[in-house]
């Protein structure tokens, strides 16, 4: 099971997660936050990964489904601080050409910004 602390400010909200992601318990856990958060207009999600040293190809799958339902609502998610590991299946699935990746939660906050 992973940790997350959440922090809802202004117009989007910051997921960070803790531990690794490899279940549909976890995704449906994220997926409810996130769901939750929409329904009270907060459509735009950054996802923290920095203490995220491994996901599964359940979690990649969310990302891609949430993105979609996101974008369905003019809303995004964008993932920073994400470790290597990480990174090389993003990128191995794809996954990096459909979110938007940031080195840090700062980066990822003025992307959103300029929204």
């Amino acid at each position: 099971m992973i940790q997350h602390r959440c922090n809802v400010c202004l117009d989007y909200i910051i997921i960070a997660v803790e531990g690794s992601i490899t279940n549909s318990e976890d995704a449906n856990n994220l997926y409810a936050l996130i769901k939750e958060q929409s329904k009270n207009g907060i459509k735009k999600v950054i996802i923290d990964l920095k203490k995220v040293n491994y996901i599964s190809s359940i979690i990649v799958g969310f990302l891609i489904k949430i993105n979609d339902e996101l974008n369905n609502i003019s809303g995004v998610i964008v993932l920073c601080n994400v470790q290597q590991a990480v990174l090389e299946l993003l990128k191995i699935t794809k996954v990096n050409l459909i979110l938007q990746i940031f080195e840090n939660q700062e980066k990822a906050v003025e992307y959103l910004s300029n929204l």
